[in-house]
């Protein structure tokens, strides 16, 4: 049906009264929308705090020996929890020191329990050092590939141990624990001789 001249007027009215209409709905649907969002965004609650732990309110630091040497792990990726707030961290690669602890093939090596006197699940991997880590910090972020080798440990009170029952070479090593606080993966550069 075509416009006549008589109905011109009306019809322009209709059409901004419609223009109105939809202009109003769809600035009604974009305040909704922001207070939706802002309502999901926001809380009443004070920002969660890290629990207390390590340096970074996290996992605390561990140490690797063998013998009379030993030093601090690197702390990878983990979610800890300790009277009932829980913090999670995710790093990228395992995160060692970037000196080595040396040992001799054959050799135990021990890693300190991060939560002494509890239950503990412990797996403990070997990848040769081949690649080039990237640095960060005094520390080195290794990417793991599946050439990685699961190394017989034993996991007590005090904490996981593990023979050095690879050919000499430079490895980084994973530590992964699960215990009542959380998880944890620990890492260390080993040079074995």
């Amino acid at each position: 049906m075509g416009l006549t001249a008589g109905n011109k007027s009306a019809d322009r009215g209709v059409l901004e009264d419609m223009n109105a209409t939809s202009a109003r709905l769809i600035a009604l649907a974009f305040v909704l929308i922001l207070i939706v969002t802002l309502t999901a965004c926001s809380s009443n609650d004070p920002e969660p705090k890290p629990p207390a732990g390590g340096s970074t309110g996290g996992p605390p630091s561990v140490e690797i020996s063998s013998g009379s040497a030993s030093m601090a792990m690197g702390i990878g990726s983990s979610c800890w929890n300790v009277s009932g707030s829980g913090f999670c961290a995710d790093k990228s690669g395992i995160i060692t020191p970037d000196q080595p602890l040396t040992v001799t093939r054959g050799a135990n090596i021990t890693i300190e329990h991060p939560s002494p006197g509890s239950a503990i699940e412990a797996t403990v991997t070997a990848w040769p050092a081949t690649a080039q880590p990237a640095q960060v910090g005094n520390e080195l972020a290794w990417r793991p590939d599946a050439n990685g080798m699961d190394l017989n440990s034993m996991a007590g009170s005090n904490g996981v141990s593990f023979s050095a029952d690879l050919d000499p070479g430079r490895y980084f090593v994973s530590a992964f624990f699960v215990v009542p606080e959380g998880d944890v993966s620990y890492g260390a550069l080993i040079e074995v001789k």
